[in-house]
């Protein structure tokens, strides 16, 4: 019991030395750049990104790059709307069980000769890996290289299903703190050989490849502030459509003009069974406006 005590008293007094040190950090960050500081957390600090659970770590990651100005680039500047986790079998119950991670309405800049200005539907799979701190893969290149052949089954999938542009994106989650290694290369450089590779196997399909880094700045509110973000772009060919993913399409495209005035992206929440509009959080999931549970 007296053990207890004192070691309750040990926590209580370490946990104000760190609070301490925590403010006297963010004095010495203030004096260089206030508006840095007011984002500084410190030890209150978890990467929640890269901690994230394996089993939606690929969905939090598209919410996160949507959060951003990443979501422009993945639409070459332009779009109409933006979708996140929607069902293959949103339209057709007996389509292929499956979800498409990401499918972005991207507006071409040139109308067509009917004044119209053409949509091209890109659809994005995800594949998330983790990278620590020194620059190591944190599954064996065996494990990686299924990873990313069982991608390529999806991408097909997607093909199969009729999508109009396919493209794996391709996100390594880096550990917080890599960058403030100078003994560290660059993050691109440390797996070059890898991506090399997957360049090699994309280029024989049709469909595109983009790496991500996402690394959140060590200390700093991942919600509130930015981190060390890259993209790496390769191009994919536009397909002709199929019915299925026509009529997919068509049902977001009719939600998306009954929302229009509502902001956020257009998402699919499964207890509810339903297109939703919701907001990106940066390191997890968003909340449903209905259910106001997590979208799973």
């Amino acid at each position: 019991m007296i053990k207890k005590i004192i070691l309750e008293k040990i926590l209580i007094v370490l946990e104000k030395i760190i609070c301490y040190l925590d403010e006297l950090t963010k004095k010495y960050i203030a004096k260089r750049s206030p508006i840095a500081a007011i984002h500084y957390i410190g030890s209150k600090f978890q990467d929640k990104l890269y901690n994230f659970s394996g089993q939606h770590r690929e969905l939090a990651a598209i919410w996160k790059i949507c959060k951003g100005h990443h979501v422009y680039d993945l639409a070459n500047g332009t779009f109409k709307w933006v979708a996140v986790g929607i069902p293959l079998t949103l339209v057709d119950k007996s389509a292929p069980k499956g979800d498409i991670d990401l499918l972005i309405a991207v507006t071409k800049i040139i109308p067509n000769k009917q004044g119209v200005i053409p949509l091209v539907y890109r659809v994005f799979e995800t594949k998330t890996s983790k990278i620590d701190n020194t620059g190591k893969i944190q599954t064996s290149p065996i494990t990686e290289r299924k990873k990313f052949q069982k991608a390529l089954e999806q991408l097909q999938k997607l093909k199969d299903f009729g999508a109009q542009q396919i493209f794996l994106l391709d996100t390594y989650l880096v550990q917080a703190g890599y960058h403030e290694n100078k003994k560290n290369k660059s993050i691109y450089a440390s797996i070059y050989p890898e991506i090399i590779q997957k360049f090699e196997d994309i280029e024989k399909t049709d469909f595109g490849y983009i790496t991500y880094f996402l690394e959140s700045l060590k200390g700093y509110n991942e919600e509130t502030s930015g981190g060390f973000e890259y993209w790496i772009p390769y191009g994919a060919n536009i397909l002709p459509t199929k019915n299925a993913f026509d009529a997919l399409v068509s049902k977001i495209e009719e939600f998306s003009k009954n929302n229009e005035n509502s902001g956020g992206f257009i998402s699919y929440c499964y207890k509810c069974r339903r297109l939703i509009k919701c907001f990106p959080k940066a390191n997890n999931l968003p909340d449903c406006p209905i259910c106001n549970k997590k979208i799973i």
